[in-house]
């Protein structure tokens, strides 16, 4: 069964048990409402990054001149390693790129910002930067 089906047959017990059950629909200004606070209360990078325990991402990619695989630990919202592996080529040591990010606040504006003037097409042939941001910062697959 699907979440829709689940759903369904859950309000239809509901309404089974209680011949007083209505159905109350939001209004425009009780929605803006709700995406208010959940935004002021849950939107927060402190909530979600600052606070959170410390947690490890990796994400590859591969594109047409190799492979990228990274390594972060992020700490407190900080990266406080980040590792680059993968079988592409470029003229630069990625190692460069590593120390640049390494103690970097874990916020996309933040990254941008710190990433701006490197030429990521230096350290991996044929890859954007809008491409590295997303694969640093990125949802996982």
């Amino acid at each position: 069964m699907d979440i829709a089906g689940f759903r369904s047959q859950l309000l239809e017990g509901l309404t089974r048990e209680s011949s007083h059950f209505e159905t109350y629909r939001l209004t425009a200004d009780e929605w803006s409402a709700v995406h208010k606070f959940k935004d002021e209360k849950y939107g927060s990078w402190n909530l979600n990054y600052g606070k959170s325990p410390q947690f490890n991402i990796q994400r590859s990619h591969r594109f047409t001149a190799g492979e990228i695989d990274l390594r972060l630990m992020v700490e407190k919202g900080y990266i406080k390693n980040f590792k680059i592996y993968g079988d592409f080529f470029g003229e630069k040591q990625v190692g460069d790129i590593e120390s640049i990010l390494k103690n970097v606040k874990y916020e996309l504006s933040i990254l941008k910002s710190v990433l701006e003037p490197v030429d990521v097409t230096e350290y991996f042939w044929e890859y954007r930067k809008q491409e590295f941001l997303i694969l640093v910062y990125g949802e996982d697959k």
